[in-house]
């Protein structure tokens, strides 16, 4: 209930379909996929951009090869703002 709060319905039916959606909170996404297989971070003054990487079923991660993603989606503050599925 709590999500459903801060968030909106919208948000909240697509997080129990484990569907991204724009303006997810972050937790969302680990609640949906788990912990990334690497984080890459950059952050301004007033902004924190995070960008979390998922290796493809089966495949270790290695070296950052895009072609062992399974999905990328990109946060600032916190809010899921892209993502893209390879």
């Amino acid at each position: 209930e709590k999500y459903r709060t801060a968030y909106g319905d919208e948000i909240v039916e697509s997080w129990q379909k484990r569907i991204i959606k724009f303006g997810m909170p972050q937790q969302m996404i680990i609640d949906i996929y788990g912990e990334p297989d690497e984080i890459k971070k950059e952050r301004t003054e007033k902004t924190l951009s995070e960008t979390y990487f998922y290796a493809k079923d089966g495949v270790k991660y290695e070296n950052g090869k895009t072609s062992t993603y399974k999905i990328k989606v990109e946060f600032k503050n916190a809010i899921v703002k892209g993502y893209k599925e390879y």
